[in-house]
């Protein structure tokens, strides 16, 4: 099957940008006569053939948000990615969407040149990936909204839902429990939100005097969160500090013989999302019968709709994602109106509930 060519392509053969390519496209913008002439023989060579969609929408016929995400959306982005759409439908704003991998410059830089031959108002980049979205965020020539809970070089609009001082909330209830031997489970990604939720348990355990107890998961999933809990049952954790030596040092065969809370090397568990904490507590119930709330207090992150629901119901923190679509809303509409970029952080709530509330280490 031939290759499919996209501006990126017709951009490097002409050794210009994505964006030089877009504006000889839609006869926007100043392009040189000899540049011109050189994005137009890559063209012919390529054979390239613009999107008729993209050309409808440069013709100014439907006014047009470009989104663009980079990587896997989470459980909650997608919701708010949703509630933006139909917040932009409710308006008769047009959204084009693209996805790429944050890995990929090149379709990274494909899709910007595409928003701009599509002539789109402005762009929202959706992702998780910061060193990509710094990369990238450059590369438009509309405005731009980042949604990322981290800081981005340079003046752009960006808007975050805050994550250090959630999380250290819910370690203090858990430390209110009685908790003093708190393990984190934590995903090995590049991810801003794993990154931020380890930085806020590093420094609680520091302002505290606790140990440090991080279990390293390959992914976000309730599979990772299952071997963790596997790995905790039988004192193979992989984890910061002193945790998996005492264990062994134990000498039993079963660590946790006896049932005693005692044994557990652990008296509450913070899982970097909630999938983790539903993976983990289910190893932990197969494994060993223990029940968060009565042999140990767990809390999760993100609150899915089942975690009301479970039997014990799930501590953790609500993310406002439909607040989130709305603030990137007034953000659009912001920049269009010609005003300065700007930051919204958004708070999040701590939702406690039986895991952790019907649980006391006194």
């Amino acid at each position: 099957m031939p290759k499919h060519v996209v501006i990126a392509d017709v951009a490097a053969r002409a050794g210009v940008s994505a964006q030089t390519v877009s504006r000889v496209l839609t006869g926007r913008g100043a392009v040189s006569e000899p540049t011109r002439a050189k994005v137009n023989a890559a063209i012919r060579e390529l054979n390239y053939h613009p999107n008729l969609a993209a050309r409808a929408l440069a013709a100014g016929a439907t006014p047009a948000i470009g989104v663009l995400m980079m990587g896997e959306l989470s459980f909650g982005r997608a919701q708010s990615y949703t509630q933006f759409v139909q917040m932009q439908s409710d308006r008769s704003v047009f959204v084009l969407s693209l996805a790429v991998s944050p890995s990929d410059d090149r379709a990274m830089a494909s899709a910007m040149g595409y928003f701009s031959a599509a002539n789109v108002q402005a762009i929202v980049l959706m992702g998780q990936n910061w060193e990509a979205m710094c990369r990238v965020y450059p590369l438009a020539s509309q405005p731009v909204i980042a949604v990322i809970n981290k800081e981005l070089p340079g003046d752009v609009s960006r808007v975050e839902l805050e994550q250090h001082k959630s999380t250290t909330l819910l370690l203090r209830h858990l430390y209110d429990r009685g908790a003093r031997r708190i393990v984190h489970i934590s995903p090995r990604v590049v991810d801003v939100d794993a990154r931020l939720r380890r930085d806020a348990y590093q420094e609680f355990c520091t302002r505290y005097g606790l140990e440090q107890r991080i279990v390293d998961v390959g992914n976000w999933s309730a599979e990772e969160g299952y071997r963790a809990g596997e790995a905790l049952v039988a004192g193979e954790a992989a984890t910061t500090g002193k945790f998996a030596a005492e264990r062994r040092a134990a000498g039993s065969a079963d660590p946790l013989e006896g049932g005693s809370r005692g044994d557990l090397g652990f008296d509450a568990i913070f899982a970097a999302n909630d999938f983790l904490a539903l993976g983990v507590s289910r190893a932990l119930r197969d494994a060993a019968q223990l029940t968060p709330g009565r042999d140990y207090a767990l809390a999760g992150y993100d609150d899915l709709t089942l975690d009301a629901y479970m039997s014990p119901s799930l501590t953790t923190v609500r993310q406002n994602y439909r607040l989130l679509a709305a603030t990137i809303s007034r953000q659009i509409e912001s920049r269009l109106k010609g005003e300065d970029p700007r930051v919204a952080v958004l708070p999040n709530d701590v939702v406690i509930r039986e895991s952790s509330s019907l649980f006391s280490a006194r």
